[in-house]
């Protein structure tokens, strides 16, 4: 096997950007509160995440410039983690029995049975496919869902997590080894493969694969010399996305089909958000209006239309985000159903 590595930085020496693409702002935070996350987005523009009141956090759709209360499980912890084309969104509730993973599709909300003490909805796709995780006595088990309940298996130890899926019903996540390491990995036709093999001349051990596109690239993070670095892994080509400028560590939380991956660095002042685009890393903060007073932190969705949403600071506060080009990113580089759901409530089983 033959491994291609990448390892691209945004240096005037090495590449050249001809058009910056820039971002307007949603302030999706001020239609909720003083603390919002967002956390993901479809191809509508449809968002979906949780912001915290005075009683604990609380799932949130926004759509249309309008921010909807899911009818969530439980009272008084909800988090909404994704959401498909058709606006069916899957997440996790505290309840009385612990967390129960649930799925809402617009109007009810039912929980996904998976057994365990806590259970967690993380990606579903457009056929309304789910992947999550549970708590057992055994341990913790990564499931698919499609009406039925399947393990999906693990890398000999007792822990993995599966964070998201493609249409294709590709899955990808994270497993501990026999000797308690933990490595990305993909399931591909129900059998699972461990990433961090095609990685192991690249001084980077893959330890999770956060997200994957319709053609099967995958984003996620992995450790180099103590510190997390986000990649993306397209086959055996394997790309180390470089760390923004003053940052000691990055990871990578989503990617879409034109292979754009989002994520966040850590610096010395907190985390900043990322755009990896056609090889070319850049401060989201640097693509909005200088005078926004934002700090754009952490970006944990993007859709084809090249759509943003994630979390930062603004006026003391932290407010989901959403950001929209203002046009076409053309980036070029040199060398040496629908479903209308009710304000805050709705049924639930």
């Amino acid at each position: 096997m033959r491994l291609t590595i990448a390892v691209l930085s945004l240096s005037l020496a090495g590449g050249a950007i001809a058009q910056t693409p820039k971002f307007n702002q949603t302030d999706i935070g001020a239609l909720l509160g003083t603390n919002s996350v967002a956390q993901a987005i479809n191809a509508r523009a449809d968002v979906v995440g949780y912001w915290v009141r005075d009683i604990g956090p609380a799932a949130f759709l926004y759509r249309s410039n309008q921010v909807y209360e899911i009818a969530a499980l439980g009272t008084n912890a909800n988090f909404a983690m994704a959401i498909n084309v058709s606006g069916y969104v899957v997440g996790h509730s505290m309840t009385d029995d612990g967390l129960r993973a649930f799925f809402f599709n617009g109007t009810n909300t039912w929980p996904l049975d998976w057994g365990g003490t806590n259970s967690y909805g993380t990606g579903i796709n457009a056929s309304n496919q789910i992947v999550g995780f549970t708590e057992t006595s055994n341990g913790v088990t990564a499931v698919f869902f499609d009406g039925q309940t399947w393990d999906i298996g693990n890398l000999g130890g007792t822990t993995t997590y599966a964070y998201g899926l493609n249409a294709s019903n590709q899955i990808v996540g994270s497993s501990a080894t026999t000797n308690g390491d933990f490595h990305a990995f993909v399931v591909v036709g129900g059998v699972m493969q461990d990433l961090n093999a095609v990685a192991q001349s690249a001084g980077l051990t893959l330890t999770a694969a956060r997200a994957i596109n319709a053609s099967g690239i995958i984003a996620g993070w992995g450790i180099t010399n103590g510190a997390l670095q986000a990649f993306q892994l397209n086959g055996t080509n394997l790309a180390v996305i470089p760390l923004l400028q003053g940052a000691t560590n990055g990871y990578a939380s989503a990617i879409n089909n034109s292979s754009s991956v989002v994520g966040a660095c850590g610096t010395t002042n907190g985390l900043r958000a990322f755009l990896w685009q056609n090889g070319v890393l850049s401060d989201l903060n640097d693509r909005i209006a200088t005078n926004s007073g934002w700090v754009l932190r952490e970006a944990n969705g993007i859709n084809d239309s090249g759509q943003i949403v994630g979390w930062g600071n603004i006026n003391g506060e932290v407010h989901a985000f959403l950001l929209t080009p203002n046009q076409a990113p053309t980036v070029s580089i040199t060398s040496s159903s629908e479903c209308i759901m009710p304000c805050a409530g709705g049924e639930r089983s």
